[in-house]
């Protein structure tokens, strides 16, 4: 890793310090002077994190341009400190997580005919021939999914959610309490299944 980008794994921490003291500065000047509401400075907030999740994008863009990376998912592989390298066989290489491909390299890899949880199984194998798979160790995108095997996730409809969703109008079924928490069984143990060495990860998987 060069020496550009080696603040990104340890803190410069004079340069954060000053960033925060005038970030504080400004916050209390919001309060104080322009007498902004909690909505208003939430809002702002909001808006900074956006912003930094849009740098984070143009930074990892950059990064894969510069050495002709296939495809960016965001799933923990720690093979070095900004993406990681996957190995070339390994479980869900074509996982459908949010990620950046080589147009050519996806066309290769796709199947007409298959869904999509075909594709991250029989379309993970076919990209075993293909090298130069990475993804990033910290989620660069984070979102919630809504709708599971045709139902809404009763958690994202409860009251007051913040997907302005109304249950009353909805088209599709929601899941039962049983149905949420199945489902919630299952991410704990992907996240476990994640963890495991990638040999044992093929073992379980037969791959």
């Amino acid at each position: 890793m060069s020496d550009e980008h080696t603040h990104e794994h340890e803190p410069r921490w004079d340069v954060i310090n000053k960033l925060h003291d005038k970030i504080d500065g400004e916050i209390d000047e919001a309060f104080r002077v322009n007498r902004m509401s909690f909505i208003e400075i939430d809002i702002a907030l909001l808006m900074l994190h956006e912003k930094l999740s849009q740098q984070k994008m143009e930074l990892y863009n950059a990064y894969m341009k510069a050495d002709d990376h296939k495809d960016i998912k965001s799933e923990p592989k720690k093979h070095d400190p900004l993406v990681g390298k996957l190995p070339s066989k390994t479980p869900y290489k074509t996982s459908t997580m949010p990620c950046i491909w080589k147009r050519s390299t996806l066309r290769e890899i796709l199947k007409k005919g298959e869904s999509a949880w075909d594709f991250e199984i029989k379309g993970s194998k076919r990209a075993f021939e293909h090298d130069g798979f990475y993804a990033v160790y910290k989620d660069l995108i984070r979102y919630n999914n809504g709708v599971i095997k045709g139902k809404w996730r009763k958690s994202i409809l409860k009251e007051g959610n913040e997907y302005g969703l109304n249950i009353n109008t909805i088209s599709r079924p929601v899941m039962t309490t049983v149905e949420e928490f199945v489902y919630a069984l299952r991410k704990y143990r992907s996240v476990l299944f994640n963890r495991f060495p990638n040999k044992l990860r093929r073992v379980l998987k037969r791959q």
